[in-house]
């Protein structure tokens, strides 16, 4: 997750620099997506002291795009020809994927979903004892929730850029999102290099610096050259 959202997080400042709040909008709900995905892999790694979290995600998340697209593929047969039944999505897994036999569709799908962010904030919440991680749970949610509009081209995608416009809160939106950006991918490395200094001290002086780094990070942010 350090490469992936470190990648969507230079394509961000990138498109700060463009001025283009539509496309920074899509890469942001698309890096809120990836981090609580790293953020609940690395709870569950905390609480549980194990990597069985990681192992159902590259598992059964990857066992679930397999079935999503071989449904897809259902989807086309029924679609130009109705009249030829073609063998289920689960079954050509079972065939191609033998490691998959053990698990039925709707076990993949329960596996899977755990890493969906409306579940991960529902373990949040569970797991949280303290009542001020909620607004966090509940913002985050919303968030995510008004910028899946702007990756699935609804409405409110071009009803809130033309309030933005119209208000000149362009860069301040956009500059906001940036230091997020910042803040969110950096948080993803520092919890990693937790994970790092668990198996092997060496990485030690690397996350000391990188933790003294994070102070800067949000500063270096509203720059408008965006200092890396």
């Amino acid at each position: 997750f350090i490469a992936r959202t470190n990648a969507i997080k230079e394509s961000i400042f990138a498109i700060y620099e463009e001025d283009d709040p539509y496309s920074i909008s899509i890469l942001f709900r698309s890096l809120l997506e990836h981090t609580l995905k790293a953020l609940y892999l690395f709870m569950r790694w905390a609480i549980e002291k194990s990597d069985e979290a990681a192992t159902d995600y590259y598992n059964f998340c990857d066992l679930s795009e397999d079935l999503s697209y071989l449904r897809s593929l259902e989807q086309w047969v029924n679609i130009t020809d109705s009249k030829t039944p073609g063998k289920v999505g689960i079954d050509i897994l079972h065939e191609t994927k033998p490691a998959s036999n053990p698990h039925s569709a709707k076990e993949i799908k329960l596996k899977a979903n755990q890493f969906t962010p409306r579940e991960i904030l529902r373990y949040f919440s569970t797991k949280s004892k303290d009542s001020q991680f909620d607004p966090f749970i509940m913002h985050t949610l919303c968030t995510y929730s008004e910028l899946s509009s702007f990756v699935h081209g609804g409405p409110f995608s071009e009803r809130e850029i033309a309030r933005q416009t119209g208000e000149n809160r362009t860069t301040p939106y956009m500059r906001d999102i940036a230091e997020k950006a910042l803040l969110l991918a950096n948080t993803v490395k520092l919890n990693a290099f937790i994970i790092f200094l668990n198996t092997n001290r060496k990485f030690d002086q690397a996350y000391k610096e990188l933790a003294v780094a994070s102070g800067h990070w949000k500063q270096k942010a509203t720059n408008k050259n965006l200092n890396r």
